[in-house]
């Protein structure tokens, strides 16, 4: 398992089967690819994990609204609260461990739950002022972006999670570029193993 104080942070494209120019694969391994790009004015890069997936939509859904659950499969994420259910809409705190001598991150996402017959979409919001500044966390103070699950004609699911965040305090570029690519990986990784037929 490995960084997640990036964790749940997403910003939604279509895949059309090819990366768009300005993706830059970063790793395909396991069945899994990673892409980055640079965002103007980010020191920090957005990513994009693909793979196929071997499971349903109400499944995956059931998962992710399993919020006390989320410490299971998501890396590096420590303690996890419910705050707020209503609707297609959850809200949830989130404390993340970050390696040494990085501080520890915490947040407050919202996740959004739109569901047809052959998709399901789980965006997902930064609300950083929602609860007060812990003293020994970091609050990320922006994030945003979506895992995608749509169904493909051989019965699987194309999952497309993308990411893009600024995890607040100061972290090495290097150190928080790596993450970039190893959090999706992990991520989506972690997910199949959860929910794989």
């Amino acid at each position: 398992m490995k960084f997640t104080w990036l964790s749940i942070v997403f910003v939604s494209l279509l895949w059309t089967g090819h990366p768009p120019l300005d993706w830059e694969l970063k790793k395909n391994k396991e069945g899994i690819q990673v892409f980055i790009k640079k965002i103007p004015g980010s020191p920090l890069h957005a990513f994009k994990g693909t793979m196929e997936l071997a499971s349903n939509l109400d499944d995956i859904q059931a998962l992710f609204e399993d919020i006390e659950g989320y410490t299971e499969w998501s890396p590096n994420a420590k303690f996890v609260k419910p705050l707020e259910k209503a609707g297609n809409k959850r809200i949830f705190y989130l404390q993340t461990n970050a390696p040494w001598p990085v501080t520890d991150r915490d947040g407050i996402y919202q996740f959004e739950f739109t569901k047809t017959a052959q998709q399901l979409t789980i965006r997902s919001t930064c609300l950083p002022d929602y609860l007060p500044v812990k003293k020994d966390h970091i609050r990320v103070p922006k994030s945003e972006g979506s895992w995608q699950f749509t169904v493909q004609e051989q019965g699987k699911l194309q999952v497309i999670y993308q990411n893009h965040s600024d995890p607040g305090g100061s972290i090495p570029g290097w150190l928080a570029n790596s993450a970039v690519v190893n959090l999706p990986f992990e991520s989506l990784k972690n997910l199949r193993q959860m929910v794989q037929n």
